[in-house]
């Protein structure tokens, strides 16, 4: 299921790429470029997705974890925290797929 979905994203950025206007010389001129630039954005992609969600099953456990040993604070406590850390993953995860995007060679 996952190699579908890889690659049904590689495919479409790949015809997003063919589509998009750039100079003659472009590294990314052609089909082959394309198709690179694709697989190598849907690849970040789907690395950004499991690593945000591995944080996010992270962040469940402790603030259990601390509601546990604090009660509903120390959840509280646990969950904002650690959905900041998840957020933090998620925009630097999304900051490298969109240079792997613009990235041609």
């Amino acid at each position: 299921m996952i190699r579908t979905t890889l690659s049904s994203v590689a495919l479409a950025l790949a015809l997003f790429a063919c589509s998009n206007s750039k100079p003659a010389n472009a590294p990314c001129e052609g089909v082959e470029g394309a198709v690179t630039t694709g697989a190598r954005t849907g690849v970040e992609g789907a690395r950004t997705g499991v690593e945000t969600g591995a944080d996010g099953v992270k962040q469940v456990a402790k603030a259990g974890a601390g509601f546990v040993e604090d009660g509903s604070d120390g959840a509280k406590k646990n969950w904002e925290e650690g959905k900041a850390e998840t957020k933090a993953t998620g925009k630097e995860g999304g900051s490298r797929t969109s240079k792997e995007a613009k990235r041609c060679k």
